[in-house]
Protein backbone atom coordinates (compact mmCIF):
# COMPACT_ATOMS: atom_id res chain seq x y z
CA UNK A 1 0.00 0.00 0.00
CA UNK A 2 1.53 2.97 -0.79
CA UNK A 3 0.74 6.52 1.33
CA UNK A 4 0.92 9.62 -0.24
CA UNK A 5 1.47 12.53 2.26
CA UNK A 6 0.69 16.19 0.80
CA UNK A 7 4.11 17.65 1.95
CA UNK A 8 2.54 21.35 1.54
CA UNK A 9 -0.20 20.28 4.40
CA UNK A 10 2.69 18.51 6.62
CA UNK A 11 4.57 21.49 6.37
CA UNK A 12 1.51 24.07 7.11
CA UNK A 13 0.84 21.81 10.15
CA UNK A 14 4.41 21.61 11.48
CA UNK A 15 4.41 25.77 11.47
CA UNK A 16 1.57 26.25 13.24
CA UNK A 17 3.05 23.26 15.85
CA UNK A 18 6.09 25.93 16.07
CA UNK A 19 3.90 29.10 16.73
CA UNK A 20 2.36 26.57 19.62
CA UNK A 21 6.03 25.90 21.17
CA UNK A 22 7.14 30.02 20.66
CA UNK A 23 4.27 31.04 22.58
CA UNK A 24 4.72 28.91 25.66
CA UNK A 25 8.23 29.90 25.12
CA UNK A 26 9.50 26.33 25.37
CA UNK A 27 11.15 26.11 22.13
CA UNK A 28 12.04 22.95 20.99
CA UNK A 29 12.22 21.17 25.02
CA UNK A 30 8.67 20.36 24.26
CA UNK A 31 9.17 17.53 21.57
CA UNK A 32 7.32 17.75 18.66
CA UNK A 33 5.21 14.43 18.88
CA UNK A 34 3.75 15.85 21.61
CA UNK A 35 1.56 18.87 20.15
CA UNK A 36 -1.47 18.44 18.53
CA UNK A 37 -3.66 20.86 17.40
CA UNK A 38 -7.42 19.96 17.80
CA UNK A 39 -10.16 21.92 17.03
CA UNK A 40 -12.13 24.79 18.51
CA UNK A 41 -8.58 26.32 19.47
CA UNK A 42 -7.22 23.31 21.78
CA UNK A 43 -3.83 22.56 22.00
CA UNK A 44 -2.73 18.94 23.37
CA UNK A 45 0.45 19.82 24.66
CA UNK A 46 2.28 17.03 26.38
CA UNK A 47 0.13 15.83 28.92
CA UNK A 48 -2.38 18.59 29.51
CA UNK A 49 -4.66 20.69 27.23
CA UNK A 50 -4.19 24.17 26.50
CA UNK A 51 -6.42 26.69 25.34
CA UNK A 52 -5.22 29.17 22.15
CA UNK A 53 -5.70 30.06 18.81
CA UNK A 54 -3.56 29.37 15.64
CA UNK A 55 -3.77 31.98 12.54
CA UNK A 56 -2.27 31.28 9.61
CA UNK A 57 -0.02 33.85 8.00
CA UNK A 58 -0.71 34.94 4.32
CA UNK A 59 2.59 35.24 2.68
CA UNK A 60 3.32 34.72 -0.74
CA UNK A 61 5.37 31.91 -2.94
CA UNK A 62 6.12 28.53 -0.79
CA UNK A 63 6.28 30.03 2.31
CA UNK A 64 4.50 29.31 5.51
CA UNK A 65 3.66 31.46 8.47
CA UNK A 66 1.34 30.57 11.91
CA UNK A 67 0.71 33.02 15.35
CA UNK A 68 -0.47 31.24 17.90
CA UNK A 69 -2.03 33.59 20.65
CA UNK A 70 -2.54 31.36 24.02
CA UNK A 71 -5.43 31.95 26.48
CA UNK A 72 -9.02 30.96 26.39
CA UNK A 73 -11.49 33.14 24.42
CA UNK A 74 -8.43 35.24 22.47
CA UNK A 75 -9.52 36.87 19.53
CA UNK A 76 -6.47 37.44 17.22
CA UNK A 77 -7.48 39.98 13.71
CA UNK A 78 -4.12 39.89 11.43
CA UNK A 79 -4.25 42.74 8.92
CA UNK A 80 -2.20 42.60 5.86
CA UNK A 81 0.04 45.89 5.24
CA UNK A 82 1.55 46.58 1.58
CA UNK A 83 4.58 47.73 0.97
Amino acid sequence: MKIVVDTGDLLKYWVKKESVVKATGDGLLMPMNQINIQERGLIKYGDKVIDGQICPLDVEGNYFGAVCVLGKGKIVQLIKVEI
